[in-house]
């Protein structure tokens, strides 16, 4: 009988040790993700003694602009090889032809090596947030959701038009630093917002009296 394989998706060990041997094409993605990493995340910007690698610029929006200021660039410098190359423009293509959404993945994953998650406080996180604007090529939105679903970190949740209109308005919080202050277990709290906010556009008024009171 014939050795079998157990079909798995990486574990945060894997990531910690940089051992892709069992994803083969995973490891062709990573291996170009650290180099845009490395090339284009040059500068840098510390949070309470954390240093995080960020872009001077963003990318421009469109998959030409890429291939041509970056993929093709790098690679017409030999500073990507053709996978690079290949790999880092199906990036962008997964993220439907955004290359800034692919930095986002960019930033997000390669910070999990030498910032695991799992540490990240609910204070320091609400700094990050806060400084968020400085990040480029960062989606602080995007590393929340790291932290909420894949790091299973109950005192995080994403900031999007719907949770902020809840904020300011039902709970009349004016900022995100108290409104993250405010609360235990955001991300419970998360999915109270997202029941009561479709459900009062869609007029179900008995629902949303009931958060009120």
């Amino acid at each position: 009988m014939g050795s079998s394989r157990i079909l798995r998706n990486p574990l945060i060990s894997d990531v910690i040790n940089k051992d892709y041997s069992d994803f083969p094409n995973f490891e062709k993605l990573y291996l170009a993700m650290k180099k845009l990493f490395e090339l284009d995340f040059s500068n840098s910007i510390s949070i309470d003694n954390v240093t995080f690698k960020v872009m001077p610029k963003a990318w421009k929006q469109n998959k030409d602009d890429f291939i041509k200021n970056v993929s093709g660039k790098y690679y017409s410098t030999g500073q990507l090889t053709e996978t690079d190359k290949i790999y880092s423009e199906i990036l962008v293509d997964a993220f439907n032809r955004y290359p800034w959404r692919a930095a986002y993945f960019i930033s997000a994953f390669m910070n999990i090596e030498n910032k695991d998650y799992r540490t990240w406080s609910k204070n320091f996180f609400n700094t990050f947030y806060n400084k968020g604007s400085k990040f480029k090529g960062y989606s602080e939105k995007v590393i929340a959701c790291f932290l909420q679903q894949g790091f299973e970190n109950e005192e995080i949740i994403p900031i999007d038009t719907w949770i902020k209109t809840f904020y300011e308005y039902p709970l009349g919080i004016s900022n995100m630093s108290d409104f993250f202050d405010s609360f235990d277990m955001l991300g419970k709290l998360e999915r109270v917002i997202w029941l009561a906010s479709p459900s009062n556009k869609t007029n179900m008024k008995n629902f949303f009296d009931m958060l009120w009171c």
